[in-house]
This record gives structure tokens, C-alpha cells and sequence, in this order.
């Protein structure tokens, strides 16, 4: 068996007061930027201001979604960057940017590409909500996808050794003659690193209540799935600086998470994918399972607050590895049949 990898922050006596690029935050899109920065050449930095590195990313367990990819055809899938750009553009409520969501579309697949030449393979695919066909990639371990990005590219940064401070939040983005120089950020000691560039890869703002009171006071009655640093904070920072902010009431609510335990468990998408049904309290299905997330949140809030049941079996388990997380936390109820299933979680097995 290999060796657990585990990574060690860069310690604060290493800190630099200037680098080629400045990145905010140490999720997918932080550890991706520092190491493409690095491979270009450039000395990068990235600064985390929690304790635990991997932001959001650590959370994502279905997969990731790209169209027209080399593993599509490898496992005979026909796919399209039109039909991902139209499923998106629905699921989107219509509501999307046109050329930022076609340029997403048609680059996934090189997201992909640049993952598996970096040795990080998505090689197994599944359907999630909004989606016509099979275009979400997946670790073959089928294990949830985040936990597995994030040790793959914090192999690169210490392999390239690049800095990585966590519990130093960035304050204010400094500007010199219209262009950012540099960052004020606070640590053990108030900091200033220079720069010729800052990459905000701050996530967005699922666990600040300042910004959803503002924008989406509706959601607050709901516990968030996001880690605690996602408050928002690259939104601050630029707005600051003098950046227009567009759709901040565009907040997703994501329709299978357990609300009613000490902490918010996100029931990943692939549950569904992979076959699992929705009933409610009368053992009845009501939603196609894998509408648009949208569509399915309101058939649930539409039950009036009893919530609803995922029903999956054994095959379903085996192909999606968070279930075994979701069982261990006490999530999950079992039965031999589905007479002793219905009679365990108090349902009509009729």
C-alpha cells in the first residue's frame, strides 16, 4: 500500500516580500494556477487564509464536467460542445453569458486533458442533474473527486516547490498606476508582497451571511454545504479596487443535503446519476431525478418541509464510494428487502 501523501504548509519565515503572481485561496483553481504559473516559469505564492488547504474542492465528490474528451470516446460516448452548452444554458435558467458559458463548455475538455497529462486521471464518467448524457468525469477509484484533485495537485506544488502559506488573509489588492502591485494581507504580523500579478481563486460566498443577507436573504433559514472560508472574500477584494459585480442573487441551492444533522452533508449528484430514486413520505417518486437542480430543490420544498428519501441499491453503492462516507456518518438505513427498507425508515413498502 502506498504511503499516505501529506502536505506541509510553507512556513512564514519563507515568505517572500515579492513574486511573479500572488494566488488567493488553495482550491482547484488556486493549486491548478500556482502549478501552470510554475511550468510557465514564473515564481508563484499562494496565500490560504484557513487552516486547511483545499477550499470547496475538498467538498466536490461527484465529478467534473467536460464534452467532446478523450475519455468520452474511449468509452464510446457521443458528445457535443453544442449539447453542453445548451443543457448548461437551461440549467442556468437562460440567465447565462453567452461567450463566458461557451468558452467553458469548449475548453473543459482541455481541462481534462492538461489533468491527465499531469498524471491526475478522470477516467470514469457518470451523469449528473441537467445533463442528457454521460460528460461527468470521475476518478476510476470512483472516489469523490475532490479529495482525490486536491492531494494530486498538492503533489505538484511541493514536487515544484512552491510556496503555500495557510492562515494568512489577504486584506486589500494595492494598485500602482491602474495596475495591481501587490497585496496587504494579515498573518502572525501585517504583511505586504508585491507582485505583478494576483489571481483571485476565492470561491464564492455559500458561508458568508453578510453577502447572502445582501443579496439572497431568503437562503439564510438554510445551513450551507460550503467549507468556512467561503465568504466571499475575492468579491470584497475586488469590489474595493473598483471591480462591477454581475448576478450576486444567482446563489444555487443543491437539493439532496442532509439539513437536519449537526453539520450539512451534501448528498452528491452521482447518487442520482447512478440510478438512486427520490420518493416522499409516501414511498412515491415525484421529480425526474436528474432534472436541473433548480427543478429538483422546488420538488422537494414543494412536499412542505418533510423533506424526501434517496432509495439506491447495492450496485448503486458500489459505484459511487461517498455512500460509504454517508453510511459511516449514520446516514444511510438498510434492509434485505424492500419491505424491511420501508418498514426501517417507516415508509408504505407498497
Amino acid at each position: 500500500m502506498a504511503e499516505k501523501f501529506i502536505f506541509e504548509p510553507t512556513t512564514i519565515d519563507q515568505l517572500k516580500d515579492h513574486y511573479d503572481v500572488i494566488i488567493i485561496g488553495s482550491g482547484g483553481a488556486g493549486l491548478t494556477s500556482a502549478i501552470q504559473a510554475y511550468e510557465l516559469g514564473l515564481s508563484p505564492v499562494i496565500l490560504e487564509k484557513m487552516d486547511k488547504i483545499g477550499g470547496n474542492t475538498t467538498r466536490a465528490s461527484s465529478g467534473m464536467n467536460a464534452a467532446e474528451t478523450f475519455v468520452q470516446l474511449d468509452h464510446h460516448i457521443i458528445d457535443s460542445f453544442e449539447d453542453f452548452y445548451n443543457e448548461t444554458f437551461i440549467g442556468g435558467g437562460k440567465q447565462n453569458n453567452p461567450a463566458l458559458l461557451k468558452f467553458f463548455t469548449e475548453h473543459g475538455a482541455l481541462a481534462i486533458d492538461w489533468l491527465n497529462q499531469h498524471g491526475i486521471k478522470l477516467d470514469d464518467l457518470t451523469i449528473t442533474g441537467g445533463m442528457k448524457t454521460m460528460r461527468t468525469h470521475r476518478p476510476s477509484s470512483l472516489a469523490p473527486i475532490g479529495g482525490y484533485l486536491v492531494t494530486e495537485l498538492l503533489k505538484y506544488v511541493a514536487k515544484y516547490q512552491i510556496p503555500l502559506f495557510d492562515k494568512i488573509k489577504v486584506t486589500d489588492l494595492l494598485v500602482k498606476d491602474g495596475q495591481i502591485s501587490g497585496v496587504k494581507a494579515v498573518g502572525e504580523r501585517d504583511l505586504t508582497i508585491n507582485t505583478e500579478a494576483v489571481i483571485l481563486a476565492t470561491g464564492g460566498f455559500g458561508a458568508g451571511k453578510d453577502l447572502l443577507a445582501k443579496y439572497r436573504s431568503d437562503l439564510l433559514k438554510l445551513r450551507t454545504t460550503n467549507q468556512p472560508g467561503a465568504t466571499g472574500d475575492g468579491v470584497k477584494l475586488a469590489q474595493k479596487v473598483g471591480a462591477k459585480l454581475v448576478d450576486m442573487d444567482q446563489v444555487q441551492v443543491h437539493p439532496t443535503v442532509q439539513q437536519d444533522t449537526p453539520h450539512a452533508f451534501l448528498i452528491g449528484e452521482a447518487v442520482r446519476g447512478e440510478g438512486a430514486i427520490l420518493v416522499n413520505n409516501n414511498a412515491k417518486r415525484f421529480v425526474n431525478e436528474l432534472d436541473t437542480r433548480k427543478n429538483v430543490t422546488k420538488a422537494i420544498d414543494d412536499l412542505g418541509g418533510t423533506g424526501a428519501y434517496l432509495i439506491f441499491d447495492r450496485d448503486i453503492r458500489k459505484r459511487v464510494k461517498a455512500i460509504e462516507f454517508y453510511d459511516h456518518i449514520g446516514l444511510v438505513k438498510t434492509g434485505d428487502t424492500i419491505a424491511k427498507l420501508a418498514e426501517t425508515i417507516h415508509l408504505d413498502p407498497q
